[in-house]
């Protein structure tokens, strides 16, 4: 989990997020290799791995060739495909588990959830007015609280497959415009929607929505906790904040 996870950083920062994402992954892989190759090692993968996927393609299942379409999503394919090498070549007992969009209650408001939250708290509070500047609202995501996924990677250490890949989010569509539209409901504030061309990024999936079914069945882990109960808890934190 200890990697440069900003898409936007990224592409800003290429050099400094492979070194960290990948080179830092190929580090605890021979670490595990030379001093405890007993070890089960659950490899933090991600959504952003598939890429760019036809509608026709969604839900994305575990077998999909990943085509990541920015460096944050490239250095994590790497990841992946370092981690088969050495389960292959050196008998590693390893597993990749591939989250897609988290959510949660401390999340910083570099991500678009929480910053939308801290947003609509400020305008609670007649720190801002009634505007959100942001990029793609129409992009289709796949958001899970973090609390579910901590417990997907305990299912996946304790009964997951050797080798294995699975994906682990709540497998539901949703927009940004969808996270806007609740935190209006929440707050009862109508917000104008202005685009800002800096919140685009270069590369950009229309849809990213995970097929959780073989984790389910190999498993026995499902996300359990509505996305409208974190929007709502990230809202009342920021309003303890601001």
């Amino acid at each position: 989990l200890a990697t440069q996870d900003s898409v936007g950083y990224a592409w800003k920062n290429p050099i400094e997020t492979v070194d960290i994402n990948v080179t830092g992954t190929i580090n605890i892989l021979n670490a595990v290799r030379d001093f405890s190759p007993g070890s089960r090692l659950v490899i933090a993968g991600s959504g952003e791995e598939y890429g760019r996927m036809a509608f026709s393609d969604i839900p994305i299942h575990e077998e999909f060739n990943p085509q990541p379409n920015n460096i944050y999503g490239a250095t994590k394919a790497c990841q992946t495909m370092f981690a088969r090498l050495y389960h292959q070549a050196f008998g590693l007992d390893i597993i990749v588990l591939r989250t897609f969009y988290e959510t949660s209650v401390l999340q910083e408001d570099r991500y678009a959830v929480s910053s939308f939250c801290r947003q609509f708290a400020e305008m609670e509070a007649g720190k801002k007015e009634a505007v959100i500047k942001t990029g793609n609202l129409n992009n289709i995501r796949d958001f899970t609280d973090v609390a579910d996924l901590i417990r997907a990677f305990d299912a996946v250490s304790e009964k997951g497959k050797s080798g294995a890949v699975y994906n682990a989010a709540r497998g539901k569509a949703t927009t940004l415009l969808d996270i806007i539209r609740i935190l209006e409901k929440l707050t009862g504030i109508q917000v104008r929607i202005e685009a800002d061309a800096s919140r685009f990024r270069p590369m950009d999936a229309p849809a990213v929505v995970a097929d959780v079914q073989k984790i389910a069945t190999d498993c026995g882990w499902k996300a359990e906790i509505p996305l409208e109960e974190t929007i709502e808890k990230l809202l009342v934190r920021w309003r303890q904040v601001i």
